[in-house]
């Protein structure tokens, strides 16, 4: 709001600034699925015209963060990334998810599906390292047990995806040390 006022002179209140937030969200929200698919395809085009030993990288995270709300109080939120990586490991580019708190996450955990499926209707997956990234919290680990090891192959239907699964090493390291 100090920026608006400062660089803008326009002073609003908390209030015009969510309602305009929200609507901004509504209108744009339409549109944001087919915008990260086509980000995504185009990060993928530029990981395999790369040189280096590997197929590419499709590397999907998934993790919750806890979002500071009314009265001192916090609650979880859920974000996820899509992640492409080049032949060498380097990455390209990451899209991002997020949703803010909500019993069971259900819309985060219905778009990112929606989301590599979209996205692998269009390009072989044969041809894609899949990765699957967590921290191997409750919501995350259920997540790949439940959803993407479950995935199907939108161009093969009659196969699941193969994937790997990856703990990262933070996390890891923590598990070891307890």
């Amino acid at each position: 709001m100090e920026m608006l006022r400062h660089d803008h002179g326009v002073q609003w209140s908390c209030t015009t600034r969510r309602k305009l937030l929200g609507r901004l969200r509504a209108g744009m929200g339409a549109y944001r699925h087919g915008a990260q698919v086509d980000q995504v395809l185009r990060w993928l085009s530029q990981a395999r015209a790369s040189h280096g030993r590997f197929q590419p990288t499709l590397a999907v995270g998934r993790d919750g963060v806890k979002v500071p709300v009314r009265h001192g109080d916090w609650k979880e939120g859920a974000t996820a990334t899509v992640s492409v990586l080049a032949r060498r490991g380097k990455r390209v580019g990451t899209g991002s998810l997020g949703q803010m708190p909500e019993a069971g996450q259900p819309t985060l955990t219905a778009q990112l599906p929606a989301l590599i499926h979209a996205i692998l209707s269009q390009v072989d997956s044969q041809n894609l390292r899949l990765v699957s990234v967590s921290d191997e919290g409750y919501h995350p680990s259920d997540y790949s047990h439940r959803v993407l090891q479950q995935m199907t192959d939108p161009k093969r239907p009659w196969r699941t995806l193969e994937g790997r699964r990856i703990v990262d090493y933070y996390h890891a390291c923590l598990d070891i040390k307890q």
